[in-house]
């Protein structure tokens, strides 16, 4: 009874260690199972996918859920574009000078270059021929500009008279001064013009009809100790020189006045060019 017990004990290990061994299956035949087996061909074998780039909108790997990603992929499409737009900055920077903007002004208009200043023409007329010379530097001193020329009026020579004068005084104060001074020089043919003209407070001391008669009256006042005398022609057309003044900026008439007014009886207007 106990080899019997022992032998039962050896069959049942037996049979539980035959029952845990990995038998593999028989083959199955695939092309028993397969339809048209004939007609089916190989494909080829294809390489990895490349790897995706680092700017890549796709979502990537231990990625967030779905709406996350969505959300995700707005900066990164921002992103994109700002870096199209900083490679396109240096095109922008070389187009050509004449598709540039014009410059702003400090009122944000466009910038207009300086207007050129008008230009006129002007008479300065009255101008004695003894002031001639006179006028001619108060215009260099003006620098003006333009073009200056002298027309000198028309006289009748038949009514021509040559006059011994002192030039006007600056007032009639200085005027009466003056003729005391020549009374008590000796001198007793004088007189004070006081007609409103451009020879007031000047002192006449004779008028006559030859030249050689004035210089004569010249010289003999010259004797009596006068020296401010001098000898002019005068006619009753001679209405002094005109002085013309062309092609400077129109604002020159306010300087042309103040300058005329040195000279007695003389105006400025300004003419057509």
């Amino acid at each position: 009874m106990k080899w019997l017990f022992v032998l039962l004990v050896i069959g049942n290990l037996a049979f539980w260690g035959y029952t845990r061994l990995d038998i593999p299956p028989a083959p199955t035949d695939w092309k028993a199972h397969q339809i048209n087996a004939e007609k089916i061909a190989l494909a080829p074998v294809l390489p990895p996918p490349a790897p995706a780039a680092p700017n890549s909108t796709g979502p990537a790997k231990d990625s967030a859920p779905a709406t996350d990603a969505k959300d995700a992929a707005k900066p990164a499409d921002k992103a994109v574009e700002g870096a199209d737009a900083r490679k396109e900055a240096p095109a922008e920077k070389a187009a050509p000078a004449q598709d540039e903007k014009p410059a702003k002004g400090k009122d944000g208009k466009d910038a207009k270059p300086a207007d050129k200043p008008a230009l006129a023409c002007f008479e300065w007329r009255g101008v004695l021929p003894d002031d001639l010379p006179n006028v001619r530097k108060k215009l260099t001193a003006l620098k003006l500009g333009g073009d200056v020329h002298v027309q000198m009026p028309d006289v009748d020579r038949s009514k021509v008279r040559y006059w011994v004068y002192i030039t006007p005084r600056s007032s009639q104060a200085d005027a009466q001064r003056k003729a005391d001074e020549l009374k008590t020089l000796g001198v007793a043919d004088y007189f004070v013009v006081n007609d409103g003209s451009k020879w007031q407070n000047a002192i006449s001391l004779g008028l006559f009809s030859s030249k050689d008669a004035a210089d004569r009256r010249l010289n003999d006042l010259k004797e009596q100790g006068v020296r401010s005398a001098q000898v002019s022609e005068r006619g009753e057309s001679n209405n002094g020189a005109v002085v013309q003044i062309r092609s400077v900026p129109k604002t020159a008439k306010s300087n042309l006045n103040a300058a005329s007014s040195a000279f007695r009886g003389s105006t400025v207007a300004e003419v057509g060019c």
